[in-house]
């Protein structure tokens, strides 16, 4: 299977929210129409983060939250079932990674994302800046306790350590968190060039 190295920070695939496509509009720079069908098609694959700041209590589960640059954006679920599982289990504080999220205009005035499927939406139960510094660590060829040359590395996650001691202490203090909730999302990013549109890709 072959890994590939994803840096989180490139904001070519994990754009801010003014960085977005418009979704009634055809942004090149995220889209290029096929030449046999005519119908457009990414160019590759792309994530939004955010952290989720205020739970807005209405029928459909709603949030603002903040992206990567701290900008507030409004999110509203309009799936068919109204996401149940992403009410229920969402909490202030978590990370919701959105795939191929596009900006978009509601009818009373706000712009923000509009979610029409819960399969392109995968929630965190950690902080955005959890995630961003474990998707830095996971591509450092260093120790993620000590910063000496890496020698072996979590079987789970693929997170580097120096020695089992190393592994060892981080894993009570803080790795068996990363790994369950972040690190394995990482790996199955990994397992797949971002930059290569084949389909669309579930988080």
């Amino acid at each position: 299977m072959t890994v590939y190295n994803l840096d989180i920070k490139d904001k070519k695939l994990f754009p801010n929210f003014t960085q977005l496509p418009y979704d009634n509009d055809y942004d090149v720079t995220f889209y290029k129409e096929d030449a046999e069908s005519g119908i457009l098609r990414p160019r590759h694959h792309w994530c939004f983060l955010v952290e989720i700041t205020e739970i807005v209590p209405w029928l459909r589960p709603m949030y603002y939250a903040k992206d990567i640059d701290g900008q507030s954006v409004f999110i509203a679920f309009h799936t068919d079932d109204r996401s149940p599982h992403i009410a229920r289990e969402c909490k202030v504080g978590d990370t919701m990674a959105i795939m191929y999220a596009q900006s978009h205009a509601f009818m009373d005035g706000k712009i923000g994302i509009r979610v029409e499927s819960h399969d392109y939406v995968k929630l965190l139960h950690c902080s955005l800046e959890k995630v961003l510094d474990v998707g830095e660590a996971l591509i450092s060829k260093s120790c993620h306790v000590c910063d000496k040359p890496a020698k072996s590395q979590c079987v789970n996650c693929a997170m580097k350590y120096c020695n089992k001691e190393c592994q060892t202490a981080d894993w009570k203090l803080r790795h068996k968190e990363e790994c369950n909730i972040i690190g394995r999302c990482f790996l199955r990013w990994r397992c797949f060039d971002w930059w290569k549109f084949e389909f669309f890709r579930t988080p």
